[in-house]
């Protein structure tokens, strides 16, 4: 039976006479930048302030933006957030959170947490149909500069998943939220094919010239606000912070990150009151496949358009061909987004190569079957972790278990291996869902925590550079006259 507190006694709800009543008021306010108003482009700062008054939910406020680029088959990456390469949060000129390869850091919780499509944050590498319904085939520019309807949604990131989530900002400092456009080689361009016609694993072709660039155009704020009618709400708050002399806004999911050429290992230190999760990701640097320069998208392993007779290998699953040239599903991601266990196996059948002029049919070139004993794990201090050996497999499970979700994102193991692969490993207790429990391994004591990425057994290439992201919780703790302590 569910029960109510009264006190110290819990009694049912039958039996309560206790009511809860809110007098509120709820607005969603369109707040300009400061400055990067009307158009930014690559290196340029975007810098919102926060309105200084009321309360402000840091979940449901989100960034707006329209997009234009240029240059023949220009296509913009998976997420608008990708297009965004560092953010920083200052609260009354201190920084409060800072990230840096945002768009890394955002698209690696997007795969790792297997989220939801939603089109208006451009979820997918758009190929046949643009945004606006424009039909786009071989050159066709992804530019929405004549549509100004069309705005693609971010959320805030590093504060999104702040606890509370509505926060009073008359008891912080004026808060800035400082975006900074990415460069032009997170999008890609292609070229040379009509996308619906295309055989069962054709890799698109890409123009021979890749200059392709990009502009965000007004940015806006949507931050969503809430009023509470009397001074109930804010007294409260008043009587807390005298009492206990600060009150915390917990900030978890905060992502530092470490990056190297992979070399079959890779070591940093890190430092932190909680250190949550840890995640890697390895991106080619091979000829032909370089992921931070201009290229076309890359394809999904095992989707498709075609007959089901023209390539039986593509075929996998629900991605796989029809039994009807045309049939089947095509799906792309970004060579910058393209996250490839680190194999050493030749080119020839390391997936789509990429770089090329000329559309390039891709049959069996998902061929894994070499490298069963290949093994990657994490060391912290001179502990194995896990204390097994690790393949690629169990990484599946090990990943979604770390990110508390039934799977990662990827829909057949090819694609596991060839896009998305990752591995993250988690240090803290799982999450409640309720207020964040701070259970993440704690290296301040020890002045900085040594981990390593190391691979064992099997053959692993060094054509790859890696990237490892520290998933931490900063506590930000408020103080009488609007100051603040940041604790990471």
């Amino acid at each position: 039976m569910a029960t109510q507190q009264v006190g110290a006694v819990l009694f049912p709800p039958e039996l309560s006479f206790a009511c809860s009543k809110v007098d509120c008021n709820h607005n969603i306010f369109s707040i300009t930048p400061a400055s990067g108003a009307s158009a930014a482009s690559s290196g340029t700062n975007i810098r919102f302030s926060f309105p200084t008054t009321n309360l402000m939910d840091f979940k449901n406020s989100v960034i707006q933006f329209r997009l234009k680029m240029t240059g023949a088959g220009a296509r913009a990456p998976c997420n608008a957030s990708y297009l965004f390469s560092r953010l920083q949060v200052l609260a009354g000129g201190q920084t409060m959170c800072v990230v840096n390869d945002l768009n890394l850091c955002e698209y690696v919780k997007f795969v790792a947490e297997d989220r939801e499509p939603c089109p208006h944050k451009h979820d997918k590498v758009l190929t046949t149909m643009l945004a606006n319904g424009v039909k786009a085939v071989n050159a066709t520019v992804e530019d929405y500069d004549a549509s100004p309807n069309v705005r693609f949604t971010m959320n805030l990131c590093a504060l999104a998943h702040a606890s509370p989530s509505i926060v009073p900002l008359d008891m912080l400092p004026s808060i800035d939220f400082i975006l900074t456009v990415a460069g032009n080689d997170v999008v890609s361009t292609v070229s040379g094919i009509t996308l619906p016609s295309k055989n069962v694993g054709t890799q698109l072709a890409r123009p021979s010239a890749a200059t392709a660039t990009f502009e965000i155009l007004d940015a806006t704020l949507l931050a969503s606000m809430y009023t509470i009618g009397n001074e109930s709400y804010k007294a409260a708050l008043g009587r807390r912070l005298a009492e206990n002399g600060s009150l915390e806004l917990i900030l978890p999911k905060q992502m530092t990150t470490f990056s190297s050429a992979w070399t079959g290992s890779s070591r940093f230190s890190y430092s932190s009151h909680s250190l949550d999760r840890l995640h890697t990701v390895w991106r080619s640097t091979a000829t032909d496949q370089t992921y931070n320069s201009q290229k076309q998208p890359a394809l999904v392993a095992g989707s498709a358009y075609g007959a089901l007779t023209d390539n039986p290998a593509q075929s996998l699953e629900e991605y796989g061909a029809g039994a009807l040239a045309g049939g089947g599903v095509a799906e792309f991601t970004s060579a910058h987004q393209q996250f490839q266990f680190p194999t050493s196996k030749a080119d020839t059948n390391l997936g789509p190569i990429l770089g090329t002029n000329s559309a390039t049919n891709i049959t069996n070139r998902y061929d894994f079957s070499a490298m069963p004993t290949a093994t990657i794990n994490y060391r912290i201090q001179s502990a194995l972790v896990p204390q097994f050996d690790c393949g690629p497999y169990q990484w599946a499970h090990l990943s979604a278990e770390a990110n508390e979700v039934p799977k990662t994102k990827y829909t057949t193991m090819a694609s596991w291996l060839h896009n998305y692969y990752l591995m993250s490993y988690r240090l803290s207790l799982p999450n409640s869902g309720l207020k964040p429990c701070i259970s993440g391994l704690n290296s301040l004591g020890a002045g900085s925590t040594f981990i390593e990425v190391v691979s064992g057994g099997g053959v692993l290439a060094s054509s790859y550079d890696t990237t490892t992201i520290a998933e931490s919780t900063t506590v930000v703790q408020i103080q009488l006259g609007r100051q603040i302590v940041v604790i990471t």
